[in-house]
């Protein structure tokens, strides 16, 4: 049974961007770290200001990304919907979340604990490797894309 589930959420990782050039074994071997979590409507994956512990993959449904204001209020950012992995920069920095997140509809989550693929990581994973290079590439699209909305206005 768990070998059936475990090549169920390889299958599904292979098809997230961050997961991209992973052969099946590979992704076999990040399927082992997953964990299937429930969280209802109304509650948070993760707070601002908390230890970036994990990343979750959204496999379904929707989140909202909330930041909080300089006068207090959680302002929304962007409305996440599956497929969608949230959280991912911790698997680089571990850092305090930058925003927070909260569950806007019933949704179908994994859960990779940082800790865990850092084992991966301090073992030479190639698996491991190949998830770095894809987040070091995400990170540099996103500074790019970010770089020209700022000289929008200068």
């Amino acid at each position: 049974m768990a070998a059936g589930a475990d090549a169920d959420k390889a299958r599904y990782l292979m098809g997230l961007p961050i997961f991209r050039g992973l052969t099946q074994g590979e992704a076999l071997e990040l399927a082992g770290l997953i964990k299937g979590i429930a969280v209802a409507p109304g509650e948070y994956l993760c707070r601002e200001g908390e230890p970036g512990e994990c990343v979750f993959v959204l496999t379904s449904g929707e989140v909202e990304v909330l930041k909080q204001t300089a006068q207090g209020n959680e302002q929304h950012l962007a409305t996440i919907t599956a497929p969608s992995v949230i959280g991912e920069i911790s698997l680089i920095d571990g850092a305090a979340r930058s925003a927070s997140v909260r569950v806007t509809s019933t949704a179908g989550l994994y859960r990779i604990d940082c800790a865990d693929f850092n084992k991966l990581r301090y073992h030479w994973s190639t698996a491991a490797s190949k998830v770095m290079r894809n987040l070091a590439l995400t990170c540099c699209e996103r500074l790019r894309e970010t770089t020209e909305k700022i000289n929008v206005f200068f």
